[in-house]
C-alpha cells in the first residue's frame, strides 16, 4: 500500500541517520567519547618531534579512487607536520566515506615508516556482518539478502535505502522496516529486517473491449496468482478469458535463480477463435494458437533511478486454421493449415526514473525458423529462416492526481525478411494506435507513435 510504504521509507531514513551518528561518533570525529568509533584511530603510538612525509600509501580502499584519496594527503607532503596533522588526515578520509553513505567504513593509521617519510593509511570498508529477519513466513532469507545487498560489497546506506524502495514494490511484501546498528568488530554492521508479507494469492476479475472485432471485441475473464509456493519468491499465474468468438487460457511461472536476481520465465498459452463478423461468419473460419515459452532475465543495473535487464527467450508457436471444419492454410508455402515457428529473442529493457519523468525502453533482436516449404514455390512466400528487430518506448511526463498526465508511446519493427502472421507486427487499437480497430494493420515492418493526455475525473 502506498501510504504504508511511504511511512516505512521515512522510518528507514530516520534510522539510517541515527545509525550514522552512532557509527561516526567517537574521538576521531570530535564527538567526545560517547561511543566506540567504527574504526580504531591508530595502530601505532605518536612519535616525538616533527614529521616530514614523502609518501602516503592507502590500503583496503575499493569504492573511492586512489587519486581522490591522494588529493587529500597532497597538501601534507614535504613539510614539517605534527601528529595531530596525521590524525586530521585520517578523520578526513573517514568523513569522506561517511559523506558517500559508507557509515560503517573509516580509516586508521597503520604501521608506517615515518622516519623514512612513509605514512600508511589503512581503510576498513564496513559490511553487513549479521542479518536478523522476522516476519518472512515461508520466504527464504536468502531472497531478501540478495535484494538488499550484493556479495562482498561495502555497506552504503544510500544504496540500501534505494533497494528497500525496490523491494517494497515486490508483491510479496506489504510492509518493510529496516534497522541498522553497529556490529561487534570494527567495520561490521547488523541489519534487522521486520517484514509484513502480502497475501500469497489474489484473484482479479476483468472485462474489456480490446480484442479484434472479427472474433468478438468484448471479453471477460479472471486472473489468479499464487506467490512464493516454493519459498523462493516464485510466482504462478493463471488467466482464463472468453469472448463471443474466442476462448483463451494462459499459465505462467516466474522462478528466481541465483539468489533471487536472475529470473526463469515459463509460459503456456492456448487460444481458440472463430470469425463471428459478417459476412465472413458463414465461411466457418476458425483457428487455434498454442504458445510455449521459456527464458531467463537478469538485472545488470538495478537501483531506484535506473534499471537495465538483459534476457533471452525461446518461443515455440503453432497456428492451426480451418475452413468450414476442414484444415485450410491461409499462408503461402504451407498446405496443411498448420504453421509453426521457433524463435529466439534477445531482449534489453531499460527503465529510467526521475522526479517528473519515467521512461521505459525495450529492444528485441529476434531470429528463428518456420515450417514453410523451401525453396519458395510461390512469389511473396516467407523464407524459412527470418530475423528482425523490434523496439518499444513509453515515456510518462508530469505527475497528475491520476498519474502522469502525458504519455508518449512508440513502437517499431524493422526487418528485411517476409514473415508469417505469427511474427508480424499488429497495429491498431488501445495498445498501439487508439481510434483504429484492433489489429487493423498486420505487416512485416512498421512503426507507430502517439501522445496521450490523461485527466482524472474524480
Amino acid at each position: 500500500m502506498p501510504t504504508t510504504r511511504a511511512r516505512a521509507a521515512s522510518r528507514l531514513a530516520s534510522m539510517l541517520a541515527a545509525t550514522l551518528l552512532v557509527l561516526a561518533s567517537g574521538p576521531s570525529l570530535g564527538q567526545g567519547a560517547r561511543a566506540a568509533p567504527a574504526v580504531p584511530s591508530t595502530a601505532a603510538a605518536a612519535p616525538a618531534g616533527p614529521i616530514v612525509l614523502r609518501q602516503v600509501r592507502y590500503t583496503g580502499a575499493s569504492v573511492i579512487d586512489e587519486a581522490e584519496l591522494q588529493a587529500l594527503s597532497q597538501p601534507l607532503l614535504n613539510r614539517p607536520l605534527r601528529w595531530t596533522d596525521l590524525e586530521e588526515l585520517r578523520q578526513r578520509v573517514t568523513r569522506l566515506y561517511i559523506a558517500r553513505g559508507y557509515v560503517s567504513s573509516g580509516a586508521r593509521l597503520g604501521d608506517s615508516r615515518l622516519a623514512e617519510g612513509l605514512l600508511q593509511v589503512q581503510v576498513i570498508e564496513g559490511r553487513i556482518d549479521q542479518w536478523r529477519m522476522q516476519g518472512l513466513g515461508r520466504l527464504s532469507p536468502a531472497y531478501v539478502r540478495a535484494r538488499l545487498a550484493r556479495e562482498g560489497e561495502p555497506l552504503n546506506v544510500n544504496r540500501l535505502q534505494d533497494r528497500m524502495h525496490l523491494l517494497l514494490a515486490d508483491p510479496l511484501f506489504e510492509r518493510l522496516n529496516l534497522r541498522l546498528s553497529p556490529g561487534a568488530e570494527p567495520g561490521q554492521a547488523v541489519l534487522e529486517v521486520d517484514a509484513t508479507r502480502a497475501p500469497a494469492w489474489d484473484l482479479t476479475l476483468w472485462a474489456h473491449n480490446h480484442q479484434a472485432p472479427a472474433t468478438g471485441s468484448r471479453a471477460a475473464g479472471a486472473t489468479a496468482a499464487l506467490r512464493n509456493f516454493t519459498g523462493w519468491g516464485d510466482a504462478l499465474m493463471l488467466t482464463l478469458g472468453h469472448s463471443h468468438g474466442s476462448d483463451q487460457g494462459e499459465l505462467g511461472a516466474t522462478v528466481p535463480l541465483a539468489a533471487g536476481r536472475t529470473l526463469a520465465h515459463l509460459r503456456l498459452a492456448q487460444g481458440d477463435s472463430s470469425v463471428t463478423e459478417e459476412p465472413l461468419q458463414a465461411l466457418g473460419i476458425a483457428s487455434r494458437v498454442r504458445t510455449r515459452e521459456a527464458g531467463l532475465s537478469h538485472p545488470v543495473i538495478d537501483d531506484a533511478r535506473q534499471r537495465l535487464v538483459l534476457g533471452v527467450l525461446y518461443t515455440a508457436r503453432e497456428h492451426r486454421s480451418t475452413l468450414d471444419g476442414e484444415p485450410f492454410s491461409f499462408v503461402a508455402g504451407e498446405p496443411t493449415g498448420t504453421t509453426r515457428t521457433r524463435t529466439w529473442r534477445f531482449t534489453q529493457e531499460l527503465t529510467l526514473r526521475r522526479e517528473a519523468v519515467v521512461a521505459a525502453l525495450r529492444s528485441t533482436f529476434a531470429g528463428g525458423r518456420n515450417n514453410l516449404a523451401e525453396p519458395a514455390l510461390l512469389g511473396g512466400q516467407a523464407p524459412r529462416h527470418y530475423r528482425y528487430w523490434q523496439g518499444q518506448a513509453q515515456v510518462a511526463l508530469g505527475s497528475g492526481r491520476g498519474g502522469a498526465p502525458w504519455q508518449l508511446r512508440a513502437l517499431a519493427q524493422i526487418g528485411r525478411d517476409h514473415l508469417v502472421p505469427l511474427e508480424q507486427l499488429s497495429l491498431g487499437g488501445r495498445g498501439t494506435v487508439r481510434g483504429y480497430r484492433e489489429n487493423q494493420l498486420v505487416r512485416d515492418a512498421g512503426w507507430a507513435i502517439g501522445l496521450e493526455h490523461h485527466h482524472a475525473l474524480w
